[in-house]
């Protein structure tokens, strides 16, 4: 193989990419799948994992593979599948090429070739940090603390509600103690 930084680490074949995504347009929070599946004649069980990289903008979990491999006439030929699900956390239009891509060697053009997607998705909604911040505050409880007052309140209330609920107590002390005499 040509010298490449990859040469080590790269399929040799024919390969072409078949993409699905169940949809373009996804709000901040919510999932979607991508199926990234790599198909074509060439070494099928050799290839390597498509290497996603970290972003803050969409978190995008580690696949489920499949793989169908068929041989036969000295040729080896069928694809492997890849589906993702993602949770974007920013607003914003996203092309899934600078997440997913995948680097291989073609023996018919003698070079390297890569395979991008081409899918373009439209996140809108919040920003996931904006909630996370606002998940941290506390609210106004603690925001008056500094401004609240401190000071004893008195417990004395009118005389007239003092009167009524001695008057109350000692109705009903008296209908418990008539009921007990009764009895």
């Amino acid at each position: 193989l040509p010298p490449h930084p990859l040469k080590d680490k790269v399929a040799v074949g024919e390969f072409e990419l078949d993409e699905k995504i169940n949809t373009t347009t996804v709000e901040t929070g919510e999932s979607f799948s991508y199926e990234f599946n790599i198909y074509g004649e060439g070494n099928i069980s050799g290839i390597p994992d498509p290497e996603i990289p970290d972003s803050k903008m969409i978190d995008i979990y580690p696949p489920n593979i499949a793989q169908d491999i068929n041989r036969g006439a000295g040729r080896v030929t069928g694809s492997k599948k890849y589906s993702y699900f993602g949770i974007p956390n920013e607003p914003g239009e996203y092309e899934l090429k600078d997440y997913f891509s995948w680097i291989f060697f073609n023996p018919e053009t003698a070079k390297y070739d890569t395979l991008k997607s081409s899918v373009k998705l439209e996140v809108t909604g919040e920003s996931k940090e904006n909630v996370s911040i606002s998940s941290t505050d506390l609210g106004s409880f603690y925001d008056n603390i500094d401004v609240a007052s401190n000071e004893f309140q008195s417990l004395n209330t009118s005389s007239a509600t003092k009167i009524i609920a001695n008057l109350l107590m000692v109705a009903m002390l008296g209908a418990a103690a008539f009921l007990f005499i009764k009895k």
